[in-house]
């Protein structure tokens, strides 16, 4: 549900982009999940730019929350 893949696409530049596809549902158990896959992203994003303030993070996908979600406040 969640990978991440750089890109090459000029000698000069490069990006790294993350699809996700988070838990479904409205349950607390589902709401549970969701936190923990997006804590989990904000690591792994809070890594990458540990070891390179420069670099190119695109996120795109399904995160399975409306604007209003407590997961995404």
């Amino acid at each position: 549900r969640l990978w991440s893949a750089t890109f090459y696409p000029a000698p000069d530049y490069a990006f790294t982009l993350t699809g996700v596809h988070l838990k479904a549902g409205r349950s607390p158990r589902d709401v549970a999940m969701r936190k923990g896959q997006i804590q989990y992203l904000i690591g792994q994003y809070n890594q990458w730019l540990r070891q390179d303030k420069r670099v190119n993070l695109m996120m795109a996908g399904d995160f399975n929350a409306t604007p209003n979600s407590e997961e995404l406040a």
